[in-house]
């Protein structure tokens, strides 16, 4: 026993270092007791319920009928709500998991002893260094979504979510049956997360790409934020949004801009240039022309001083309308490499207030203080500060959603806020530096240090020597218009070659999709008739696989603009048939009676995908004439984004925009 423990002991080592350290030092023999059951084998008994773990006459058996009566079925991701000493893993593995297409395991134990005695009564040291299974052990369910995320994100496992399955057993329900739940819920959770980083719409995309495009003689012309990358090395920086809190601090903001980094949210420019106040930097990513009114209307002496850190794929007319500097700030999109034009790439997540956090932390700043990061609504039912522009969203209290206060023990939030606080946690995650929640309300953002504002100026910022961080920006943001001229070059020329590019991806789905198209009936036909689709099968086989030779040979002759250009475009697209296409196994008794349904799935991707790409190549064609002639025109596709994602009432407010 004690050689099997070492041995696995020093698989955890190699994989799981921390994880090791605490198997070390966790006791035995405090909460559960192993018994040998009379065929020799081990159980473990629960000492404060005086009941066993397992049944002690036919483990294998009963567990096999628990996991019959769950109904298992393709499960690509199989989840498991509880290791016990390991036969649970054991069983599904050799009776289950090949029969339901299982790909990956992921375990959940919530007691160390627990998983102590398991490394004591079996071999898992193949196990705990394969790859493909991942163990969560003794871990607070809070501390656990970040993991989450970074597991989807791994071979792009967010695509199976669809076919994750939990497998469980009374025992360890009976044991911890919410703590399971709770990271059975919270591990989908983090896949749509995960998902939402791409995009939920390919026409959201689209208006992404094309205003990136309309934008193109503002990226050539301006500098970007890579001039500033670490720059302000370990000096504090100050997150300001624009929340219904800021009120009640924004006063403190004065007179330390000589000696803090503050980046603010657009929205929150009016309430503090209401108030004297000058961020050095706001942040903006928002594709959509309302968000002209955050930063329109200020003289240029007003804003001479504030850098507009926009990520240019926000509409033309927020450069238009902004009177005052500009640093260009570009997303972890493929077409912002596609462009060639190196300005700084950061791994922005939802909001400008997220966008203003990963500033600061390229920027160098520590530590980085929040404030006014509501995420939301106060006592007084109010979403935003005073000075905002648009009025306060209204909401049914009891239609919110309650969540951890960051004062209060809890406060109302929306679906919406909860994806800005989920990417807060990841980032705040991620960040090396000490991030202070100084935010006096709204939702607590985990991993955060809760402080008041003025205790937090006291600590990291009132003591430091002026330091001067806008002269500084100004010094390092010093436009460069040698080469303006040329870069356009260089920009029309790659976009005549994506067009040829386009042009022979388009021939070549074409010709792909045109032999499923060609076999359609067949494919229906099979889809009904199982003896149909076993009559038929080697001939399904040979014309899918035509047809994916020819997409394939595609795709790899004209790489770089599908992964660069083409890219974010057709990711929200790509995944959301990506999904559907792993889901539709659910629906059968074996995962191979679901390929004439995922053909079919296929032939609808493609069509969509090729009407897509057609939207995209009229882009560029508006994106030449802009930089040979200065010349922009709104597409249609632009026009009917906005128009859908507005009241009539509001879309007649912005129709200049559109003329």
């Amino acid at each position: 026993m004690d050689k099997l423990l070492e041995k696995n002991i020093a698989s955890l080592k190699k994989r799981y270092p921390d994880l090791a350290k605490k198997i070390v030092k966790t006791e035995l023999e405090k909460k559960y007791t192993l018994i040998k059951d009379k065929d020799g084998s081990y159980n473990l008994g629960i000492i404060s319920s005086k009941k066993l773990y397992y049944n002690p006459v036919q483990k294998q058996k009963d567990l096999i009928a628990q996991f019959e009566k769950q109904g298992i079925r393709n499960a690509v991701i199989a989840v498991f709500l509880g290791f016990g000493l390991g036969y649970e893993l054991i069983t599904y593995y050799e009776e289950f998991s090949q029969r339901v297409g299982t790909k990956y395991m992921c375990i959940f134990e919530r007691d160390l002893e627990i998983f102590k005695f398991s490394l004591c009564c079996h071999d898992f040291s193949n196990v705990i260094e394969n790859k493909d299974i991942e163990f969560c052990v003794g871990e607070t369910v809070e501390k656990l979504f970040p993991k989450f995320v970074k597991y989807f994100n791994e071979e792009q496992k967010f695509l199976y979510l669809n076919a994750i399955r939990p497998v469980y057993t009374q025992s360890s329900l009976e044991l911890y049956g919410d703590y399971y739940l709770t990271c059975s819920k919270r591990f989908k959770e983090a896949a749509r997360n995960k998902i939402s980083d791409y995009g939920d719409s390919p026409m959201d995309s689209l208006i992404g790409t094309e205003n990136m495009l309309s934008n193109l003689d503002e990226i050539i012309k301006n500098p970007g934020i890579k001039r500033l990358k670490n720059r302000f090395k370990n000096k504090p920086g100050i997150v300001i949004a624009t929340g219904p809190s800021l009120d009640k601090n924004i006063d403190l903001l004065r007179d330390i801009g000589d000696k803090a980094v503050l980046v603010a949210a657009e929205a929150s420019l009016r309430p503090l240039l209401n108030k004297g106040i000058k961020p050095h930097i706001i942040t903006s990513l928002e594709r959509t022309v309302p968000i002209t009114e955050l930063v329109k209307g200020f003289t240029e002496e007003e804003v001479k001083d504030v850098y507009l850190g926009a990520c240019p794929v926000v509409d033309r007319t927020v450069y238009e309308v902004y009177k005052g500097p500009r640093v260009i700030v570009y997303r972890d999109f493929n077409h912002f490499k596609w462009l060639n034009i190196d300005k700084g790439i950061l791994e922005i997540k939802i909001s400008s207030g997220n966008m203003a956090f990963k500033v600061c932390e390229y920027l160098g700043c520590n530590p980085i203080i929040l404030i006014g990061q509501d995420l939301a609504h106060n006592d007084d039912g109010k979403t935003h500060a005073s000075g905002f522009v648009f009025p306060d969203k209204k909401g049914d209290k009891y239609k919110l959603i309650k969540v951890r206060g960051n004062v209060q023990k809890y406060v109302y939030t929306t679906n919406t806020w909860i994806q800005a606080l989920n990417a807060y946690i990841r980032d705040v995650e991620a960040y090396k530096g000490q991030c202070i929640n100084a935010t006096e309300g709204g939702a607590f953002i985990q991993g955060t240090n809760v402080m008041d504002f003025k205790t937090a100026l006291e600590k990291h910022v009132y003591l430091r020597k002026s330091y001067y961080p806008l002269e500084k920006i100004k010094k390092l943001l010093v436009e460069n218009k040698f080469s303006v001229e040329q870069e356009k070059r260089d920009v029309i020329k790659l976009i005549n070659d994506t067009k040829k590019d386009i042009e022979n991806l388009l021939e070549g789905f074409e010709k792909g999709i045109e032999i499923i198209e060609t076999n359609k009936s067949i494919l229906i036909n099979a889809k009904e008739d199982l003896q149909y689709f076993t009559d038929h099968k080697n001939e399904i086989n040979e014309f899918s696989q035509k047809s994916g030779e020819i997409i394939k040979k595609t795709e790899q002759k004209n790489h770089y603009t599908l992964h660069y250009f083409l890219a974010h475009i057709i990711q929200s697209l790509t995944i959301h048939y990506s999904i559907k296409h792993f889901s539709i196994p659910n629906h059968y008794p074996s995962a191979h009676e679901a390929v004439p349904e995922q053909l079919l799935l296929k032939l609808d991707y493609y069509h969509n995908l090729i009407k897509t790409i057609k939207k995209a190549y009229s882009s560029l064609e508006n994106a030449e004439e802009l930089l040979k002639n200065g010349v922009w025109k709104r597409t249609k596709n632009n026009i009917l984004f906005h128009k859908r994602g507005m009241s009539p009432k509001k879309f007649k407010e912005f129709e200049k925009y559109f003329i």
